[in-house]
Order: structure tokens, then C-alpha cells, then sequence
């Protein structure tokens, strides 16, 4: 099983070497059906860009770890050139509903509000006086 990994980050598995894109020959990750090894934290990656004169290819291991931010690489790089470009941050003074809002709140003052009976003046002389 042949997995390759395309511009966008993301892997496709191939059955033969012939089946795999030019874009993904370079590094293919390979692994044989009846063993093990080569499919925990070491795996096998072979570059099918260059057939030797015997018909293989070179191989060699690269750490789970490598092969993983290879991927992570691709897909920010990805993101990075098709993701929109950030809205335009609001110049010095904010937004212009966001001056709106202050000029509103600058010019009315709070509603003033009644303090509850117990704090009233009234109410204090009259338990004072008890």
C-alpha cells in the first residue's frame, strides 16, 4: 500500500507506483501487508521519481513524527494561500458605529435611580430616632 500526500495536506493510498501523480512521487510512504514494521514510529518512504536500472526504488525511514509534519506543513501552507484576507482593522478613532454609540452615550447621562426604601434618609432619621 502506497500513501502519498497531495499540495492540500491530505493522503491518498495507491496500489502500485504507477497509480501514484507526479506531485505525490517524491515522497511516498509504503507499507508491506504482512509485516508490522514500518507502521508505528518508524515508517518506510520511498521516492518513486527515480527507478533504479532493477525496476525498485529508494527507500528509506523517516520518524511518525517527520512524516506527520509534513502533512501539518502542507495543509498551513494550503490554508494560508486560500483562506480570505483579513477584514481591514477599523482606523484610530474604531468603526463608525462604534463612534456612534460613544457620541450617544456621551451626550445622555444615565437614568438616576432611587435608592431603596431602607437607605432613604427618612428611613435612617426614623430608626435613629428609636
Amino acid at each position: 500500500m502506497l500513501t502519498w500526500i497531495d499540495e492540500k495536506g491530505d493522503t491518498h493510498v495507491e496500489l502500485r507506483p504507477a497509480d501514484v501523480p507526479a506531485e505525490g512521487r517524491a515522497m511516498v510512504r509504503a507499507m508491506l501487508s504482512d509485516r508490522t514494521e514500518g507502521t508505528r514510529d518508524v515508517f518506510y518512504v520511498a521516492d518513486l521519481t527515480q527507478k533504479r536500472p532493477d525496476g525498485t526504488y529508494a527507500v528509506r525511514t523517516m520518524p511518525r513524527r517527520e512524516w506527520e509534519s509534513l502533512l501539518e506543513k502542507r495543509r498551513a501552507e494550503h490554508v494560508a494561500k486560500t483562506a480570505p484576507p483579513p477584514a481591514a482593522a477599523p482606523g484610530p478613532g474604531g468603526s463608525a458605529r462604534s463612534r456612534r454609540r460613544a457620541r450617544s452615550r456621551a451626550t445622555t447621562a444615565p437614568p438616576r435611580r432611587r435608592p431603596p426604601p431602607s437607605c432613604r434618609r427618612s428611613s435612617y432619621a426614623t430608626i435613629r430616632r428609636t
